[in-house]
């Protein structure tokens, strides 16, 4: 076991660090024991503290003994810990987490667009090594649009929390200077300051593992054989929807070419994205009813005693799969006002409001469920196929009077068990209507 002068960071060999892989992921610690790896291999092991963007645009950071991030190429980063994990074109080296969960997203323009959470066990970072078993090979796995946070980056109450006077109370109390939040996407910046402070009731990190290259220097010998495969399949079946778009993207435009289907390409790819969440591969939102992806309990409570919240319940909203095996499970959402779409054509220069494009979503939606489930098309036996038997859609708005099959918002905490659950814990308190999270929100469901 060693530490460093700058950064905090602990070296360890396997057996310094293998009861910590057991705990979260004993089929990988079976797998390593078997091979009983020399000290050669070695791990090093960091916490973060919750909202720690220690990946920012491919820049890999790391935690110093204030809390503070160093980057990996700052000259108070020992040469030793380059060496042995700068193998990823200096990026994030292959990393198990340990305890709790983080986020990977990428930022286009002025859209945050959440990729995966992982959790405690998840292996990750090895796309780019599986990928160039040598250096004169190159990836397609471009390592400059990815970042990744400790925790949640997309995450937001959905009551407003951005009102003046209330937000100087929250300053004060707590002893933060961050600006008050200007919409959803600003709501992680506050959160992350009330985090920070010493006086912060929930203190929260994420506790992560990286991999030396020594470890994948040996990946061919066959010694290292089914450490290997376990690898190999944990990252085919990761990447399985991904290695497919050409089919979603070709089944798409033939139905639109068969039912003579012309949607504004701006409503085609939200729609797209959200088949694509009921699939069980992309990211939606549901409220937030555990710790692992954010200090959620102690964030809830800053607001009520310092923000002093009135009316409403502090509900959080997270990145979420919607897990499509599982029966009587809680909706995922997608929101206009908060555009996750991995592909988003402009709006037309023509009017339109929230309600007007849900009821285009609601439209199109149902048309192309209707060809889906038609066996002409030739992809049963696919998600996208199965999709159209077992997930509904439900689409709420604050204003729904004059657009049938429309949902009130006020609907969704007796529709959503998750949300009745959340709001349990503060009795007395309302559901927040009129967020601008739910005005014009598709719930995604079993």
């Amino acid at each position: 076991m060693k530490n460093f002068k700058h950064i905090a960071v602990t070296e360890l060999s396997w057996q310094e660090a293998r009861e910590k892989a057991q705990l979260v992921n004993p089929e990988f610690t079976a797998l390593v024991d078997e091979i009983n790896p020399g000290p050669e291999c070695k791990l090093y092991l960091a916490r973060y503290p919750f909202g720690a963007q220690f990946l920012q645009s491919g820049e890999f950071f790391l935690p110093d003994h204030d809390g503070n991030l160093i980057s990996f190429i700052d000259e108070r980063v020992d040469r030793a810990i380059k060496e042995s994990l700068g193998y990823n074109l200096n990026t994030n080296p292959v990393t198990m987490i340990l305890h709790n969960s983080l986020e990977m997203f990428i930022t286009v323009e002025d859209r945050i667009i959440p990729f995966s959470v992982n959790k405690a066990g998840d292996i990750f970072g090895l796309w780019r090594v599986l990928d160039r078993p040598n250096e004169d090979k190159l990836s397609h796995t471009s390592v400059f649009i990815w970042n990744m946070t400790a925790g949640a980056r997309s995450i937001f109450m959905l009551p407003k929390i951005s009102e003046s006077l209330a937000h100087n109370k929250l300053k004060q109390g707590l002893k933060i200077s961050v600006d008050k939040p200007k919409d959803l996407l600003d709501h992680w910046k506050v959160f992350k300051e009330i985090a920070k402070q010493p006086e912060f009731s929930q203190p929260w990190y994420v506790e992560m593992l990286f991999f030396s290259k020594e470890w994948f220097k040996q990946m061919l010998d066959s010694a290292w054989i089914k450490l290997r495969y376990y690898f190999i399949e944990k990252t085919w079946h990761s990447t399985e929807f991904w290695r497919n778009q050409f089919i979603w993207n070709i089944t798409f435009s033939r139905i639109q070419s068969l039912r003579k289907i012309k949607a504004s390409p701006y409503i085609a790819d939200i729609v797209k994205h959200i088949l694509a969440i009921g699939t069980g591969e992309v990211l939606g939102f549901r409220a937030a009813i555990d710790n692992s992806l954010a200090p959620i309990e102690g964030l809830q409570q800053a607001y009520i005693d310092h923000y002093e919240l009135k009316y409403y319940a502090p509900i959080i909203m997270q990145p979420s799969l919607l897990l499509t095996e599982k029966e009587n499970q809680s909706p995922v959402y997608y929101s206009l006002q908060y555009p996750t779409a991995l592909e988003l054509s402009p709006k037309t220069s023509g009017r339109s409001s929230a309600i007007s494009d849900l009821y285009d979503i609601r439209a199109l939606i149902g048309k192309y469920l209707q060809k889906i489930s038609d066996e002409g098309l030739n992809i049963e036996a696919t998600p996208l196929y199965e999709l159209s038997r077992i997930i509904h859609f439900d689409y709420y708005h604050n204003n729904v009077e004059l657009y049938a099959g429309m949902k009130n918002s006020e609907e969704l905490p007796i529709d959503d068990s998750l949300f009745a659950a959340v709001m349990k814990k503060f009795p007395g308190r309302e559901f927040p209507k009129n967020s601008a999270f739910v005005k014009g929100v598709i719930s995604i469901h079993c």
